[in-house]
């Protein structure tokens, strides 16, 4: 499981820092994404995360669900 509050996101303060927040796709579940698939592990995100749902719900979490 994955959970930031408010600025807790280092990703979502420096993209607001720098204007580009609208444009901003989370990289940081991307990475961990990119981690558990090159060691082959079966996985679903809950729930999908596209763009930062920081502004919107003031807080972001989700989890990897995995099969074994």
């Amino acid at each position: 499981k994955w959970q930031w509050e408010g600025d807790g996101c280092f990703a979502y303060a420096g993209m607001t820092r720098i204007g580009v927040l609208e444009q901003y796709r989370c990289g940081i579940v991307r990475r961990m994404e990119g981690w558990i698939r090159t060691l082959d592990v079966e996985y679903r995100i809950d729930p999908q995360i596209e763009k930062c749902i920081m502004p919107e719900q003031g807080s972001c979490s989700g989890k990897f669900v995995f099969a074994f």
